[in-house]
C-alpha cells in the first residue's frame, strides 16, 4: 500500500467518533433483543465510530475466554483477538 493511501486512511479514521465498548457489548447473546443492538453497534465500528476496550473490560473479556470449557472454543476466541493486533 502506498503512503498516500495509508495516511488517507489513517486520517479517515482518526477523524471518526471515539466508541468505548464494554463486555457487556461484546459478551451479549445475539439471541436476545438487547444482542440485537450490541451486534448493530459492533457493525458500525470502523465506519462510523472508533473502537476502545478499555483494560477492565478487556482483562474480563479474557477470563470469560479462559472459563470456556471446550479447548477449540478457547483457541478460537484468542486466535481471533491475536488476528485483531
Amino acid at each position: 500500500m502506498k503512503p498516500k493511501t495509508m495516511s488517507k486512511i489513517i486520517r479517515r479514521l482518526t477523524k471518526l467518533p471515539l466508541l468505548h465498548l464494554d463486555t457487556s457489548i461484546l459478551l451479549e447473546s445475539e439471541r436476545t433483543e438487547d444482542g440485537y443492538y450490541c451486534k448493530k453497534l459492533l457493525n458500525v465500528v470502523g465506519t462510523k465510530h472508533r473502537g476502545k476496550i478499555s483494560l477492565i473490560a478487556l482483562g474480563e473479556l479474557f477470563l470469560y475466554i479462559l472459563g470456556l470449557d471446550n479447548y477449540s472454543d478457547r483457541h478460537d476466541a484468542l486466535e481471533l483477538i491475536k488476528l485483531t493486533d
